[in-house]
């Protein structure tokens, strides 16, 4: 099987990163439902103007809130304020391959969801 991106969310903004708290990306669900990501699945974090990368897994904020939340490791990585880009990937059969399209969520300033599309 192969690894493709399942969802993504482009440019979400990094309300808070705190190295002292444990591990995980804490995100509004509003924006985990509109992307497909599911509480504790693991994902992707790339600094989108750094480049920095990193696995962590996704923790489900307040509803509403707009909270991306990087805490543990991966908050050496990235700073409050910088645009962030989170990827989930899937391993589906040969056959589904076919149809698949990822679903790519776009957020504002605010990290509300603003977009979504499905497909590059």
């Amino acid at each position: 099987m192969r690894a493709v991106v399942r969802s993504v969310i482009h440019r979400a903004t990094v309300s808070a990163a705190d190295a002292s708290l444990d591990e995980g990306v804490v995100i509004d669900p509003y924006v985990m439902n509109a992307a497909a990501i599911a509480e504790y699945e693991r994902v992707e974090v790339i600094g989108a103007a750094s480049g920095n990368r990193f696995s962590s897994f996704i923790i489900g904020g307040r509803k509403g809130s707009g909270d991306v939340r990087v805490h543990g490791s991966g908050a050496h990585f990235v700073l409050k304020g910088e645009k962030i880009i989170i990827i989930a990937y899937a391993f589906p059969h040969e056959g589904q391959l076919i149809d698949h399209k990822p679903k790519l969520v776009y957020v504002d300033e605010d990290n509300q969801v603003i977009t979504l599309r499905e497909g590059v």
